[in-house]
C-alpha cells in the first residue's frame, strides 16, 4: 500500500475520529498560548517538587508539554492536533526513507511494519511509541546477535468506533500471522494504556469468545504479552487516581473524562473486556495455557499504579510467570517519556524489556 492510499484509507475515518468545528479550532490556538506560560511556571517550580527536582529541563518540560494538551483540551481537539496513525507512520516512513509496508485488515485496521516482515516478533498495539521498541530491537541484535520484526496495529479510538470493534481489528491483526506459518511462541504482545487493555481483551477473547469475534484456534501458547501502564478499569477509583493525581502525565479528572463516554455507551457484555480487575472469580483461569508470560509495568508516580498492581495480583493466581515492574519515581509510561526527551534509557527498564522479551533462550 502506498502512502497515498494510506490517506485515502482513512480519509473518512478522520473526519469522524478528529472531527472540530471553528470554535474548537479557536480554543486550540488560545490554549497554544497558554503553554509557554505553563511550561515557565513547571520549570521554575521543578527544584521544589519532588517529582521534578530530580528530572532534567527537557525531561520536564516534555512531562508538562504531554499534561498540559491532555488535560486542556477535548478528546476530538486533542486527535485533531496528533492526526491519525497512519498518517503519523507515513511521515515516519517517508523520514526514515522506508517503504511503508501495510497490511490492511479490512475492517478499518491495519498492520504498519517497522521492520522487515519477519515469522517472529512483536505485535504491537500502540499508537505513538515505535521508536523506543525499535532501539530495543537494536540493544537486542547487539547483545545477541538475533532480529525481531516489529508490526504496529492500528486501531479505530473512540468515538469513531466502540466496543467491539477494537478487538476485531486487533484479533484480525493476530490472525494474519497464522496463515504464514509464524510460530504463536514467537509472537510477543505489546501495549500501553489503551493499547495495554486492548492486548488483555486479545487474551480475555482467546479464554471467553466475543459472539461477535472469530475465535483464534491456538494450538500452543503465545511466547509474552507485555503490558506498559495498562488501563486495567475504566473506573478512577483507585487511591492512586488522587494520590498521583498531580505528578502524573495525565492527571486523575483526565483519566475520568476519558472513559466518561465509553462508560455510557458501554453494553453488560463489554464491561467483561474492559474490566481486567473488575470481573467475575475465575475469569483468568486458563490464561497461563494461552500466553507464556505476562510482564506489567508501571510507574510509582502514575494514576494508573494501583490497578495495574491488582491486576498483577489477579493474574498471578492463574499463571505463575507475571512479572510486575513499579519503576520508581516513573510516571504513565515513563520510558517511553524518557526516549522522546532524548535521554538515556533507564538501565533497569532496559533490563527488563531484554530479559521479558526474549523469544527463547537462544533464539530472539
Amino acid at each position: 500500500m502506498t502512502l497515498q492510499s494510506i490517506s485515502n484509507v482513512h480519509r473518512d475515518i478522520y473526519y469522524t475520529y478528529a472531527r472540530v468545528s471553528f470554535l474548537d479550532k479557536l480554543e486550540i490556538f488560545l490554549t497554544l498560548l497558554r503553554l509557554p506560560v505553563a511550561l515557565v511556571t513547571r520549570l521554575v517550580l521543578s527544584p521544589f517538587r519532588v517529582h521534578d527536582k530530580n528530572r532534567s529541563w527537557n525531561r520536564v518540560t516534555s512531562d508538562e508539554t504531554f499534561r498540559f494538551f491532555s488535560s486542556q483540551l477535548r478528546v476530538n481537539q486533542m486527535q485533531y492536533i496528533m492526526g491519525t496513525t497512519p498518517t503519523v507512520y507515513a511521515a515516519w516512513a517517508k523520514k526514515n526513507a522506508r517503504p511503508a509496508i501495510i497490511d490492511d485488515l479490512g475492517n478499518d485496521g491495519v498492520l504498519m511494519w517497522f521492520t522487515d516482515k519477519r515469522v517472529s516478533g512483536n505485535l504491537s498495539v500502540q499508537d505513538y511509541v515505535p521508536p523506543f521498541w525499535i532501539s530495543i530491537i537494536s540493544e537486542i541484535k547487539m547483545r545477541t546477535g538475533k532480529d525481531y520484526g516489529f508490526v504496529a496495529l492500528s486501531y479505530s479510538l473512540y468515538p469513531s468506533a466502540s466496543f467491539p470493534t477494537q478487538l476485531l481489528q486487533a484479533i484480525s491483526g493476530l490472525s494474519c500471522f497464522l496463515p504464514r506459518g509464524t510460530k504463536l511462541e514467537d509472537i510477543h504482545l505489546v501495549g500501553d494504556s489503551a493499547g495495554a487493555a486492548l492486548v488483555l481483551q486479545v487474551l480475555s477473547h482467546l479464554l471467553h469468545p466475543h459472539l461477535d469475534i472469530p475465535q483464534v484456534p491456538l494450538l500452543r501458547h503465545l511466547g509474552g504479552a507485555l503490558l506498559m501502564s495498562p488501563r486495567a478499569s475504566l473506573r478512577t477509583e483507585a487511591p492512586s487516581f488522587t494520590a498521583n493525581s498531580d505528578s502524573d502525565v495525565l492527571p486523575g479528572e483526565s483519566w475520568a473524562y476519558l472513559a466518561s463516554g465509553i462508560l455510557n455507551e458501554l453494553e453488560g457484555e463489554g464491561r467483561l473486556y474492559l474490566g481486567a480487575v473488575k470481573l467475575p472469580s475465575g475469569w483468568w483461569d486458563g490464561v497461563d495455557k494461552v500466553v507464556k508470560k505476562i510482564t506489567i509495568h508501571t510507574g510509582a508516580l502514575e494514576c494508573l499504579r494501583d490497578d495495574a498492581v491488582t491486576l498483577a495480583r489477579i493474574l498471578k493466581q492463574s499463571h505463575r510467570d507475571v512479572k510486575l515492574f513499579v519503576q520508581p519515581g516513573g510516571v504513565r509510561t515513563d520510558p517511553y517519556l524518557t526516549h522522546l526527551s532524548r535521554e538515556n534509557d533507564d538501565e533497569a527498564v532496559v533490563d527488563l524489556l531484554l530479559e521479558r522479551s526474549r523469544i527463547n533462550a537462544t533464539k530472539v
